[in-house]
């Protein structure tokens, strides 16, 4: 938790001050503005598993469901935020499309499996 705290702390800065989008982790280019967008949806994706409770046994009406709905509604943007960065990702590589699709088959069909 530290470590991940501190490379969204170090990321925000390098977002403030930096003059280049990309940044060298382990001789890797990262797109680092990619990473922040990651934490925050990490943090929505959390906040809608922590609030959806706490929504669902309020009752109808009362102050408590309408103090934690935008909560609950907020954090429902992580997933489509992964599913963007995603993309984004595999956009600007050159693939070709059987080794593409074999990997990404054994990569999501086994886990499916088990």
């Amino acid at each position: 938790m530290i470590q991940i705290s501190f490379f969204l702390i170090e990321d925000m800065l390098c977002l403030i001050q930096c003059d280049t989008m990309y940044k060298m982790v382990n001789g890797r280019k990262r797109v680092f503005y990619l990473d922040f967008i990651r934490a925050l949806a990490i943090v929505l994706v959390l906040v809608v598993h922590i609030t959806k409770p706490f929504f669902k046994s309020a009752p109808h009406g009362t102050y408590y469901m309408h103090a934690v709905a935008p909560l609950a509604d907020f954090g429902n943007m992580g997933v489509p935020l992964f599913l963007m960065i995603s993309g984004a990702l595999l956009l600007n590589r050159k693939y070709d499309l059987g080794d593409f699709l074999k990997r990404r088959y054994t990569r999501v069909l086994i886990p499916f499996l088990f």
